[in-house]
Order: structure tokens, then C-alpha cells, then sequence
């Protein structure tokens, strides 16, 4: 059973977000250069560069999609909900907007649980599949209408 806080973010998913908090980044390296987190004084704002739109929700929550088609958040029910989502308006880093890189693993376990905790341990870039760990268990799935 989700949270209130965990099923803040859900709402974006109908529009392209990929919930990103936590995930390691990297410039090409096979290491983790950091991990996608929000400043406290980042938190309820959003923004927009190079091709990534950022959703920072008040709870702390990163968001991210590619906005090479801006049609679907340009809509008056889109911009309500940034709106509620984002009081302080825009100033957000937006992650992955200069050259860093998620792994392909991290964003497709994402789409399908928004909430999967992500890697244990070191963070790092290749792991084998059957060396990858997750302790977190699928929630009910959640229906968007």
C-alpha cells in the first residue's frame, strides 16, 4: 500500500515523468558520479533545459521527462497540477540536462514501479542482472483514468 507522499507524484505519469529520485548518474564513466535528490530549498518548484522537464514536488520527489513534445503539459489540467505540485514556481536543477545518464536499467524498473528503491550498495554503472538487488516489493498496481 502506498503513501499519501508516495502517490503525490503519480499524477505525472499519465504526462511522460519518470520518477528519478535516488538514481545514480554518471558522464560516460562506469561509476556513479552522484545520486538524483532534491535540495530542501528546491523542493515544490520545476523548471526546464536542454530537452528535460523537472517536477520537484513539495515532498522532495524528482521527476523527470523528455519534453521534445511539450503539447500534453501545455494543457490547462497540466498546468493545474504543476501548480499544486509546485507552488514556488520554477528554479529546479534539472538532472540529465547536461550530458549525465541514468542506467537503462534503473529508468525501465521505474516506469514500472515508480517507487522501486533502486540499487543496494556501491553504486556503479554495469552490474550484472543477477547481481542487481531489490528489496523493495511491487505495490498494487495503480490505475490511471
Amino acid at each position: 500500500m502506498k503513501t499519501a507522499q508516495q502517490l503525490t507524484g503519480i499524477p505525472l505519469i499519465r504526462y511522460g515523468f519518470v520518477h528519478v529520485t535516488g538514481l545514480p548518474t554518471n558522464r560516460g564513466a562506469d561509476t556513479c558520479e552522484d545520486r538524483i535528490e532534491a535540495d530542501n530549498f528546491r523542493h515544490g518548484r520545476h523548471d526546464y533545459n536542454n530537452g528535460v522537464m523537472v517536477v520537484i514536488t513539495h515532498d522532495g520527489e524528482v521527476w523527470i521527462r523528455h519534453a521534445s513534445d511539450n503539447r500534453a503539459t501545455e494543457t490547462a489540467e497540466f498546468m493545474a497540477l504543476l501548480d499544486r505540485l509546485c507552488p514556488n514556481g520554477k528554479g529546479a536543477r534539472v538532472p540529465c540536462s547536461n550530458g549525465e545518464s541514468i542506467p537503462f536499467h534503473a529508468v525501465m524498473t521505474r516506469i514500472s514501479d515508480p517507487y522501486w528503491i533502486g540499487y543496494e550498495g556501491e553504486c556503479r554503472f554495469n552490474v550484472p542482472s543477477d547481481q542487481i538487488t531489490n528489496t523493495h516489493e511491487m505495490a498494487e498496481p495503480v490505475i490511471i483514468q
